[in-house]
């Protein structure tokens, strides 16, 4: 489980850095189709058309392919075979239905209806190429919806899911460029002409294409954008694991004239601080729903099962003042994980009832160090004069919950009772929340085709976008309940605009 963890940063450190060569070359190439970004939605495209013929080039900025995809776990898929296998009946018109209720209509109904229908037919297309899945439901908010990727070869999960499409792309003649982001798009008589790129030597190419699929995983490291397009404070909301992701196929096309759209993050509840690690032992318990959480006035301001869908807990959490909260426990609660383990892991990387026995003395050692994000103490009083909240409100507040917990009604959120237990045994804890995103999802309009639209709700010839660059799939916020959907889209609407960039080449 330790190795699991650490995989995120390891792997983010073998991003090759940007070091420019005195002996730049310039380059003329040309290709059937040019596929930006090598993540999900890329290296789904890349294999798609490369298999239908086409000749396919796929540009990608960092120095390995796979985004965040090689960090993600499952596909969202409804009325697939491996739901059958269990014996599971949730159809696709309740999910449907569900989908756009949440999204308040505010999500492209024909488009998630056109992906639902066709999520089997993406996972059977994928274990074509190698790969296995398992439908699970992970948590008790959510469906058996999540097809987590089984192993291919060494790799696992989206690391298993990146390399099985990298040998297929290999296999297929495909060319993948890494170190080599995409510059800007060409255009002639309003149609793609080719795109323009750079690798991190200074060779400059200029490919000549007539089809060219923007993939390029989103916005999540541009602070300017997060501020600007997404609406938050980049600095008090944050992502999670850095793939510089900045927003440069969204850029791309909209300097060519493709129309926005609203959009949204993948939210989550997290903690940080000197000492802690992201997934360690110690951040875990700020996932975890047998806590008491409280705002800056020392107030409770949701329930806190809210962490079995961890969109729904980072929307909370930013909501309140300064975008943080407090999870308030006791030393019943580290017993009960150290014994009994987690009750929400983090995916299948940590999964729940993960056991974490050396968590007391991990705290300790945390707040030893001077972490700034995690107290103890002896009572409630000296609990919340180290966190700055009005100890009579604490107190009145954790008095309230641990009256509910007994009685195992929750009068004023309506916690599961199952998951309330009184915090008052031995030493209290407080681990300051902050709200977190995984990935930006929307920005470009898009067609059921996956082609990109112009201001003026016309198609921009030759121009494709898929995945987390694609708009249109959710309202004002992500949901776990479709665990996976980010990532199924980007894998189906890969596929599906390399399917329409194949079909406008007449091969």
């Amino acid at each position: 489980m330790e190795f699991k963890r650490t995989v995120v940063a390891a792997s983010v450190a073998l991003l090759t850095a940007v070091s420019f060569s005195a002996a730049a070359a310039e380059f003329a190439l040309n290709a059937d189709v040019v596929v930006i970004g090598a993540g999900g939605a890329g290296m789904a495209a890349t294999v798609k058309a490369a298999e239908a013929g086409a000749k396919v080039i796929t540009l990608e900025k960092n120095g390995m392919v796979g985004g965040g995809a090689a960090f993600a776990e499952g596909l969202y898929g409804i009325e697939t075979e491996w739901q059958r296998v269990q014996n599971y009946g949730l159809s696709r018109a309740e999910a449907e239905e569900w989908i756009q209720k949440f999204h308040h209509y505010r999500a492209n109904a024909k488009l998630n209806r056109l992906f639902l229908s066709e999520t089997g037919k993406s996972l059977e297309w994928l274990a074509s190429h190698g790969l296995t899945f398992e439908a699970i439901q992970v948590s008790p908010a959510e469906t058996l919806t999540w097809h987590v990727v089984g192993p291919y070869g060494k790799y696992h999960h989206g690391a298993a899911y990146i390399h099985a499409l990298q040998d297929s792309a290999k296999k297929l003649g495909a060319e993948i460029m890494v170190n080599t982001p995409a510059q800007e798009l060409i255009m002639k008589d309003g149609k793609v002409a080719g795109v323009k790129a750079k690798n991190n030597k200074g060779d400059t190419y200029t490919i000549t294409t007539t089809q060219v699929i923007i993939a390029t995983g989103g916005f999540a490291d541009n602070k300017d954008m997060v501020r600007n397009v997404l609406g938050k404070d980049p600095d008090r909301v944050k992502s999670s694991v850095p793939l510089n992701k900045t927003g440069d196929g969204i850029q791309m096309a909209w300097a060519v004239g493709a129309d926005s759209t609203s959009t949204t993050s993948v939210m989550h509840p997290g903690t940080e601080g000197k000492g802690i690690t992201f997934c360690s032992d110690v951040y875990l318990m700020a996932w975890q729903p047998f806590t008491m959480w409280v705002n800056n006035r020392g107030e409770r301001f949701a329930p806190e099962t809210l962490t079995f869908e961890m969109a729904l807990a980072g929307n909370a959490i930013e909501s309140q003042y300064g975008h943080y909260g407090w999870a308030i426990f006791d030393d019943a609660a580290l017993d009960y994980v150290a014994e009994k383990g987690v009750d929400v892991g983090v995916g299948v990387i940590v999964p729940s009832t993960a056991k974490l026995p050396k968590i007391h003395a991990e705290i300790d050692e945390v707040i030893a160090g001077g972490c700034e994000t995690l107290f103890k103490a002896s009572s409630i009083e000296e609990l919340a004069k180290k966190i700055n909240v009005p100890a009579d409100t604490l107190k009145a507040e954790l008095e309230k919950y641990n009256n509910a917990a007994r009685t195992g009604h929750d009068a004023e959120y309506f916690k599961g009772g199952q998951w309330m237990r009184p915090i008052e045994k031995g030493n209290f804890y407080a681990m300051r929340m902050q709200p977190y995103y995984y990935a930006t999802c929307g920005g470009i309009r898009i067609d059921t085709d996956m082609h990109v639209l112009d201001k003026n709700d016309k198609v921009i010839p030759g121009l494709f976008a898929a995945g987390l660059d694609a708009g249109g799939l959710y309202g004002d916020s992500y949901s776990t309940w479709t665990s996976g959907h980010a990532f199924g889209f980007a894998s189906w609407s890969g596929q599906r605009a390399a399917e329409n960039a194949v079909k406008a080449l007449g091969k």
